[in-house]
């Protein structure tokens, strides 16, 4: 059997998929170095209750915002579909940690702490290191070029092969609307909403009020006699075409 042969690499992002490149990587005997700009690990799972100065993310010289975490944030899977093979995302009985199914992102970013701890990840990880440039090099090697936010310091470094994993939850995507440059009110992208209290009370588009009271909860266990007016199945095609037209109109009613 040949002997297993030792590479350098660099894993940009120490947030679940860099923690997990790591561990693997590094059981395979490889060096490991792991480039995360942030203070902690933990990746998109990091709450912040800042905002990017731009709340569409459009702005280029914008303050930065990685994650897009809100306040009340939780799982959409069961934390046994979220933990990794050999360390089940499982309730530890902890004090102040959260025993539900779907929990709360606080709890996941505390799992993914305990699991970079189980394995002594965090040695690898170099916090405060803002990746600028990646390219390949002579040898097919690797050159990775970051600055250090915390002392300024610029690095340039070869390595072997690199893994990325910085995500895809920080750079908003915005669609095109026909006139939305003309709409008066506010715009946000998802990416800059953090709690609801600035929301309270207002209605975003004027059809979503009626169109609200179309609405029904339905569940398997417990079931009244439906009204008439109750839809098990929703053709919605309509809805959408009238919402681009009331936007039109909306539009052109306030610009007269």
């Amino acid at each position: 059997m040949p002997t297993p042969i030792s590479r350098t690499v660099a894993v940009i992002g120490a947030g679940a998929g860099g923690l997990v490149a790591a561990r693997e990587l590094r059981r395979e005997g490889h060096n490991v170095v792991v480039y995360e700009r942030g203070a902690e690990l933990g990746g998109t799972w990091v709450y912040t209750p800042d905002t990017e100065s731009d709340p569409t993310g459009l702005d280029p010289k914008r303050k930065f915002v990685h994650t897009s975490l809100y306040a009340s944030l939780r799982t959409n899977l069961p934390r046994e579909a979220m933990g990794f093979r050999e360390y089940p995302f499982v309730t530890t009985g902890k004090p102040g940690r959260d025993p539900r199914r779907f929990p709360g992102h606080r709890e996941v970013l505390e799992y993914l702490k305990d699991y970079a701890a189980e394995f002594q990840l965090g040695e690898l990880v170099r916090f405060g290191s803002d990746v600028l440039y990646v390219g390949m090099v002579e040898d097919s090697k690797w050159m990775v070029k970051s600055t250090n936010k915390n002392n300024g310091d610029n690095n340039e470094e070869i390595y072997d092969a690199v893994v990325v994993c910085n995500g895809h939850y920080s750079e908003p995507r915005l669609a095109e609307i026909s006139g939305i440059d003309e709409w008066p009110g506010k715009q946000i992208h998802s990416h800059n909403y953090r709690i609801p209290e600035p929301f309270q009370d207002q209605i975003g588009c004027l059809p979503s009020e009626e169109w609200r009271k179309q609405m029904y909860d339905a569940t398997s266990n417990r079931r009244s006699d439906a009204p008439e007016t109750y839809r098990d199945q929703w053709e919605d095609e309509h809805l959408i075409s009238l919402a681009h037209e009331d936007f039109k109109n909306y539009i052109s009613a306030i610009s007269q």
